[in-house]
This record gives structure tokens, C-alpha cells and sequence, in this order.
């Protein structure tokens, strides 16, 4: 009986017990099945090493370092931050009760770094938190000497951007939503 390309062997039936066959013995099919298999695995496992190779290439080892939830907080303080000094930037004549609603949000996310992250000792000597540090030591310095209803100084606030843009290229790429992953699909 032909069989895709292999025949039933009836003449070598044992039992009820049926083998397929492409004309050599049983144990030489096994051998073929067990190689095919180690093949298999082994070029999975070199394309997984090639995978995790160009990954490593592309990624800083720093990005791959960082705690997952420090990554988070850091990520949502430095967003609502250059968010509200964006706004600042882009609304030159925005009154000073716009100016603190649009800094609300970056208040309490800076809390929430600052409660839980600022000075831990696994991320003390990170560059992004040493950058995170004086970015915020600035802030409060320039807040506390001119009182927190006026508007940053122009360059202040530019080299403010420009560091918590440089904060942000340094974390690793956020994680896709659920939503995000289904429709990239």
C-alpha cells in the first residue's frame, strides 16, 4: 500500500503493530528520525544564537541591565516632565494655573520615581539616574530661587529637553501593548 512516498511493509507486520518503511529496517528509520530531529534542533538553536547576537549588537548591555520597573517609572516621569516643559515651551502666554495643570501629571510621576527608585543602590550608578538627578536638582535650584509661579528660563528649559530626551533614548523600547501586538501581526 503506497503512502506518501513510503510503503506499509506488510511482509514485516509483528503483532497488530504496523511499520512504515522506505525500504530499509526499522532501525535504520529510527536513526533517520533521530537525526532529522537533532538537525532540527540545532538549526533552531543557531538561529536563536544569531537572533540573541543581532540583539546584542543593536542594544546597549546597559538597556538589558535595567530593572524592568525602574525602566517603567523612569519612562513615565521623563515623558510627563518634558510633556509639561514642552507645553511651557509651545505656550509662551499660558497662564500660570495652564502651567501648573499641564504639570500636574509630571509631579506626581516624578513623586512615584523619586518614592521608589531615586538613590536605591542598583540603580545609583546607572547613567540615566545619574542624568535624571541633575535634571531635577536644576529644576528645584532654579524653583527655589525664583519662586514656583515663574516660567523657566529659555535656556534652561531647552537643556532640560534635551536631557530627558537623552534620559529617554537611553531606556529600552517600551514594551507593546497587547493591542499594538495583534494588529502589527
Amino acid at each position: 500500500m503506497k503512502m506518501i512516498g513510503y510503503t506499509l511493509d506488510r511482509d514485516r507486520l509483528n503483532d497488530d503493530d504496523y511499520s512504515l518503511s522506505s525500504g530499509g529496517s526499522r532501525s535504520s528509520n529510527r536513526r533517520a528520525v533521530l537525526l532529522l530531529s537533532t538537525l532540527g534542533m540545532i538549526s533552531a538553536a543557531k538561529a536563536n544564537a544569531e537572533d540573541m547576537s543581532t540583539a546584542m549588537n543593536t542594544t546597549d548591555a546597559t538597556k538589558l541591565l535595567l530593572p524592568k520597573d525602574y525602566a517603567e517609572k523612569l519612562r513615565q516621569a521623563c515623558e510627563a516632565l518634558l510633556k509639561s516643559v514642552e507645553f511651557e515651551r509651545d505656550h509662551p502666554n499660558a497662564t500660570t494655573s495652564e502651567r501648573f495643570a499641564a504639570a500636574d501629571p509630571a509631579k506626581q510621576a516624578v513623586k512615584e520615581y523619586i518614592q521608589t527608585w531615586q538613590g536605591r543602590a542598583e540603580t545609583r550608578d546607572l547613567e540615566t539616574s545619574a542624568i535624571t538627578s541633575e535634571v531635577l536638582r536644576e529644576l528645584a535650584s532654579y524653583y527655589k530661587k525664583n519662586g514656583s509661579q515663574v516660567a523657566l528660563m529659555p535656556e534652561l528649559r531647552d537643556d532640560v529637553i534635551e536631557k530627558l530626551n537623552d534620559v529617554l533614548s537611553r531606556l529600552p523600547a517600551k514594551p507593546k501593548s497587547l493591542a499594538d501586538r495583534i494588529l502589527n501581526l
